[in-house]
């Protein structure tokens, strides 16, 4: 499994970027906020690393549990909320290029 972590806490209010740093603690990249057409605003942030450009956003119009548009490169797909885990901590899956992904909160 691959993980990363946040160097700072995920407040952007007061700050245009947070660091994310790799299992030895090197930056590997800042995620920022951005505006997508089809997104809720203010709930979209861009990851840029070395030409790779991914964002991640919630769909506009949800109810209860939220779809989430990750684009990578211009390619789109759609990650759900887990129903059961969501309740408690940020927890979404789906399939990217043909592998099934979660992304959670630790």
């Amino acid at each position: 499994m691959l993980s990363f972590k946040i160097k700072d806490v995920l407040i952007l209010h007061d700050k245009k970027s947070v660091t994310v740093l790799d299992e030895q603690e090197r930056i590997i990249g800042e995620i920022k906020k951005t505006t997508v057409p089809g997104n809720e605003k203010g709930t979209t942030f861009v990851f840029e690393q070395e030409g790779v450009r991914a964002t991640l956003g919630i769909k506009k119009g949800r109810l209860l549990f939220a779809t989430y548009r990750f684009q990578l490169n211009g390619e789109e797909f759609q990650l759900k909320d887990n129903t059961l885990n969501s309740v408690l901590y940020f927890c979404v899956s789906g399939t990217i290029h043909g592998k099934k992904w979660r992304i959670e909160e630790n």
